[in-house]
């Protein structure tokens, strides 16, 4: 039967289900030409993919031109016909700039927002229309259908805290009508892991849509034997953070399922979605992905993103602060939508003797070497260039000195690296960051 407080306090009756029956309705008709378009367009060849991504660029240029005071100033001199390569020098958009001029950029009235998770500093809420609404929607409708699961099966969500005031109660409402059980993740979200998974063992869902280090958390209370894995999951999906493969290979372990990679933020929805093959492609009936070139970067280019359907606030070359690379299809799954590599925030570099480096594949390379009670619990803080302090939640002095040396190891001749114990907390996104650049040299994101 499930658990008649799933959603969160409110009661399995006749007026949520009619609830849950009207609000499928409301978003019913755009989000089932959203679905049908995402689904036939994956196996579009690539001309014709590159074709409806330059008309729904030409629409929503031309509707941000003639209805927001802020894009009619910056598109003044793009020609009244799209042009690609006029567009790619047209400026891109910065949070700063979404926050500071929200007002000229808005073209209408909504009835919600969607929000970013704030990890690059201040959140930003998005106006968001149910048409648009229901095309974000779509993009994470597509990659749960390619793990055989959809929104019709009841799934788990586990990102971030619970909203509170209006926010939290449109949060619940929302949670009901797509069938979504919200578990928050909080700072005290790893004591409560073993809860956690035996509320999911009777809640049954076919799919969790979670943080990776949230994921991970269940999977070792299942792997340590504190807890039975829930049965029946599908898929167990990835986003909000960095993935490493230590938490891939411990979910999917624990739970017997496969794990899938989203790639997308708050502000513009879903960008990208790892298909059966494990290959990300972008989500391209939804958005349209630049890369910026920037010569303080080691590798890649400033993720670029086009939001193609939110008219109410459209946002047009939005820099969200990631790093990646955007290649032509090459999956042997057939698809022909684009892959996107990304490489990490235009912060996760170590710098060091003028030179700068992605952080992730160190990371990996080190969390693959640490004993199993120690996955989740290390993080490296850079304050400086060619200093490190890994620091590592243990009592153990051994733990401590052991992962200095890997630490060290691995960056290599020319880095100080001092180690430390530290109790790990969430920041308040609910999120858990295993590196921190709080030091100068870094490519901020401004």
């Amino acid at each position: 039967m499930g658990d008649p407080h799933a959603a969160g306090g409110l009661p399995v009756n006749a007026a949520a289900d009619a609830l849950r029956r009207a609000g499928q309705r409301y978003l019913g008709r755009e989000l089932d030409r959203a679905r049908f378009a995402h689904w036939t367009g994956q196996w579009y060849p690539g001309w014709i993919v590159a074709d409806r991504q330059r008309e729904k660029l030409a629409a929503i240029v031309a509707h941000a031109r003639a209805r927001s005071r802020f894009y009619r100033e910056r598109l003044a001199g793009l020609p009244e016909e799209l042009d690609l390569g006029a567009y790619a020098r047209v400026p891109f958009l910065t949070r700063e700039e979404v926050l500071f001029h929200a007002a000229a950029i808005r073209c209408g009235g909504g009835w919600a927002s969607r929000s970013s998770g704030g990890s690059s500093g201040t959140g930003v809420r998005i106006p968001v229309d149910a048409e648009a609404y229901a095309w974000y929607l779509a993009g994470t409708w597509l990659g749960l259908r390619w793990s055989g699961t959809d929104f019709t099966q009841r799934g788990a969500v586990l990102l971030g805290p619970r909203p509170g005031g209006l926010v939290g109660v449109a949060s619940r409402v929302k949670d009901w009508v797509m069938n979504w059980i919200r578990i928050p993740v909080e700072p005290g979200f790893d004591g409560r892991a073993t809860r956690v998974v035996e509320r999911l063992r009777t809640l049954e869902p076919a799919y969790l849509y979670a943080y990776p280090s949230a994921a991970q958390r269940l999977a070792r209370a299942v792997l340590e034997g504190r807890a039975a894995a829930p049965s029946g999951l599908k898929v167990v999906v990835f986003t909000g953070e960095p993935v490493y493969s230590f938490q891939r290979r411990e979910v999917e372990e624990a739970f017997g399922c496969p794990v899938a990679v989203e790639y997308g933020s708050g502000e513009v929805g879903c960008v990208a979605f790892t298909c059966p093959a494990g290959t990300p492609h972008l989500m391209a009936e939804n958005v349209y992905v630049e890369v910026a070139e920037d010569p303080r970067l080691p590798a890649g280019g400033w993720i670029l993103v086009t939001q193609l359907h939110n008219r109410l606030f459209p946002l047009l070359r939005y820099r969200i602060g990631d790093v990646g690379l955007v290649r032509e299809p090459t999956c042997p799954c057939g698809r022909a939508l684009p892959e996107l590599q990304v490489l990490g925030r235009g912060w996760d570099l170590l710098v060091a003797d003028g030179e700068a480096r992605f952080v992730h594949p160190l990371l990996d390379r080190l969390f693959e070497q640490l004993p199993d009670r120690l996955l989740g619990r290390v993080r490296l803080r850079h304050p400086a260039p060619g200093e490190a302090t890994v620091e590592v939640d243990s009592h153990t002095d051994a733990d401590v000195s052991r992962v200095r040396d890997l630490t060290a190891d691995l960056l290599g001749p020319g880095w100080r690296v001092r180690a430390a114990r530290a109790m790990f907390r969430r920041l308040p996104s609910g999120k858990c960051a295993y590196f921190v650049a709080d030091g100068t040299g870094t490519v901020p994101d401004e």
